[in-house]
């Protein structure tokens, strides 16, 4: 999927480029301990997750305490919760272009 979202963006493309031959040249094969060195690799791995997530449910999760979320809803200790990635990661709120491929929305610098 990162492959053909690559290709689409042929912009996101040129900086994954400019970031690999900055940090790792055409000499050798990137390595596990490059991938810090490699931030924007870093986000468009984020934003092919974001766009496309394996899973819509991300973990069961259970509440340490009692609190109250932001919808007003009140949530007591020791109750099962299951988080929806899906509608995280399509939250118009929490991301302002949705259908648009942009790792740059992460803090990557």
């Amino acid at each position: 999927m990162a492959l053909s979202l690559l290709l689409e963006n042929g912009h996101v493309l040129q900086k994954a480029q400019e970031e690999l031959s900055i940090h790792i040249g055409k000499e050798r094969c990137v390595s596990e301990d490059d991938i810090e060195n490699l931030t924007y690799l870093q986000v468009i791995v984020k934003e092919t997750f974001r766009e496309n997530s394996p899973s819509n449910i991300v973990d069961l999760i259970t509440s340490a305490e009692d609190c109250i979320i932001s919808t007003g809803h009140f949530i007591p200790a020791d109750t099962l919760l299951m988080i929806n990635a899906w509608k995280i990661h399509h939250d118009e709120r929490l991301w302002p272009d949705l259908n648009k491929f942009q790792p740059e929305v992460f803090d990557w610098k």
